[in-house]
């Protein structure tokens, strides 16, 4: 095939092509991922394999399981400015982390071939703020003279990917292993913002109140 041909069948497969919603090393599975920082490929040997390398598995010698996990993690945000100079938005949370469950198997008439299963938690955050402000001033054209303010804003932006999977993996030789995994994927986000601002004036005895909720 020339490499005109190769370049326009590359071309058409890439248009069927979609990009990820989240970057592929963002969490780590596995003792040894964990302790090179998700850099393994080739190098890994523990279950982690069923994510990163599935043709390893078919030279682990004696059945293996593992529970893995970062037990506890503390993620802080904040965006400078968020709401105007000087308003950030700030956010903290403490809870547990991405986990891996998986352990391999055998099938009896299928001599030589490696399977395992996997339980992963692909990504799981929770961006959500709020800020509330409580103040007496002019902060409303249409009414007279100052005012009793108050207002609250909540945007919510939870993420939560959970994976199930099979792998399978074959030796071709003492150096040479084929191996593929199939995951399906249980995503759940929930993202929204919502506004509510409410003002008093004492000298009129107006009342302007205003209510949104955007869900995305």
């Amino acid at each position: 095939m020339s490499r005109l041909s190769l370049t326009i069948v590359s071309i058409l497969l890439s248009s069927q092509i979609y990009a990820q919603t989240g970057h592929y090393w963002t969490e780590s599975y596995g003792n040894r991922s964990m302790l090179l920082n998700g850099t393994v490929i080739g190098s890994v040997e523990d279950l982690g394999a069923v994510f990163y390398n599935p043709a390893r598995i078919s030279q682990f010698e004696t059945p293996a399981f593992v529970i893995s996990g970062q037990v506890y993690q503390f993620n802080k945000t904040i965006i400078k400015d968020g709401l105007g100079d000087g308003f950030d938005l700030k956010k903290s949370n403490f809870g547990g982390g991405p986990s891996l469950v998986s352990g391999t198997f055998k099938i009896g008439f299928l001599e030589g071939h490696q399977f395992a299963y996997a339980f992963l938690t692909r990504s799981k955050s929770d961006n959500s703020f709020n800020f509330a402000i409580d103040e007496f001033g002019d902060y409303v054209d249409n009414l007279p003279g100052d005012e009793f303010f108050s207002g609250e804003l909540n945007t919510t932006n939870k993420v939560s990917d959970e994976w199930m999977g099979l792998s399978w993996s074959y030796p071709i030789n003492e150096n040479l292993s084929i191996g593929a995994s199939g995951f399906y994927s249980n995503f759940d986000r929930n993202a929204g913002i919502k506004l509510q601002l409410q003002a008093y004036s004492p000298d009129s005895g107006q009342i302007f109140s205003t209510w949104d909720l955007v869900r995305i």
